[in-house]
């Protein structure tokens, strides 16, 4: 029995306890760049990324790890392009929404080095190998007894390889977009069941704010709709008349000067109705006939203030 113990012992020693973590999805990012037209670079990010392993924060070692990229949150600040790059010719978000990156078992712990694991996109999955720079478990400011992880993942991978060939050749040669694909993955993780730390929760006054991190394996899925065509044209909108057109202007002030003028020939009408035909006062009269002209001037200005540029 001894001899036993003696011989478990080691093993013993050395078992590693795992604990499940998860990728904080508020301070992960992942930012890609790529060659256009053999002079610049187009800079993107992916802004829905989630992910989980097993981690053993005492000797760093991690296990079953897996990220997901949401392949409809690309954005390269031009949206046109970011609706090309998620149909067919490029990640084919509708068919394959997510982007996977997995590896068995890796060390985690503070230093540089390579990770190995396999990348899955648009359908096909190959090893890839990336340069690993960990910082380590930090320490929360607002909270000691809490700590995260932060490391930085950097890369670079054809397109070809995934399945991604769309191209348009240049009339002075070489094509519009690199077939290399440069890639930069700022990494915070943290245990599956720590809240987030109370810098994220509270502004500097203490007043507290509507923040919820998304459970690291249930990001919401908008469906990705595939557009009808790359030229889409945008809705044109009918703007009002603008009074900076001169016929405009002529027209409406035209219009609201003869109206004008006939009011004032029916106010002189009504006014010598009242006095002959109805035996009125003068002073009710007037009084009578000049506010119904001037009902009619507000209501002619009111109908033709438009023509001539007024309540825009």
């Amino acid at each position: 029995m001894k001899f036993l113990l003696l011989l478990l012992f080691p093993l013993l020693v050395s078992a590693q306890s795992f604990e499940d973590w998860k990728l904080n999805d508020q301070h992960t990012q992942i930012q890609f760049n790529v060659g256009y037209m053999g002079v610049m670079e187009v800079t993107g990010l992916f802004t829905q990324v989630r992910g989980k392993f097993e981690y053993d924060p005492k000797s760093g070692k991690a296990q079953n790890i897996l990220v997901q990229v949401a392949a409809k949150s690309i954005q390269t600040h031009n949206k046109k392009r970011d609706n090309h790059l998620r149909r067919a010719d490029f990640l084919y978000a509708q068919a394959y929404p997510w982007i996977e990156f997995t590896v068995s078992e890796a060390d985690l712990s503070s230093g540089k080095r390579k990770l190995k694991g396999e990348l899955g996109l648009r359908g096909v999955h190959k090893e890839i190998e990336l340069n690993a720079h960990i910082e380590g478990l930090k320490p929360d400011p607002w909270d000691p007894g809490k700590h995260s992880l932060f490391m930085r993942l950097t890369g670079k991978i054809k397109r070809s390889d995934f399945g991604l060939t769309w191209n348009k050749a240049l009339d002075q040669g070489g094509v519009l977009v690199s077939d290399e694909v440069d890639f930069s993955i700022d990494v915070e993780a943290n245990p599956s069941d720590q809240k987030l730390a109370f810098s994220r929760f509270y502004l500097p006054n203490g007043v507290t704010r509507p923040i919820a991190q998304a459970p690291a394996h249930e990001l919401p899925m908008d469906p990705v709709v595939e557009s009808s065509g790359e030229d889409e044209k945008p809705k044109i909108e009918l703007a009002p008349k603008d009074a900076t057109n001169p016929a405009s202007v002529i027209i409406g002030f035209f219009i609201f000067v003869t109206l004008t003028g006939l009011s004032l020939w029916l106010k002189i009408k009504l006014q010598k109705l009242l006095l002959n035909k109805m035996q009125w006062k003068p002073l009710g009269a007037e009084i009578i006939s000049d506010l119904i002209m001037l009902i009619f001037v507000i209501s002619t200005f009111a109908a033709t203030a438009p023509l001539m540029g007024y309540g825009h």
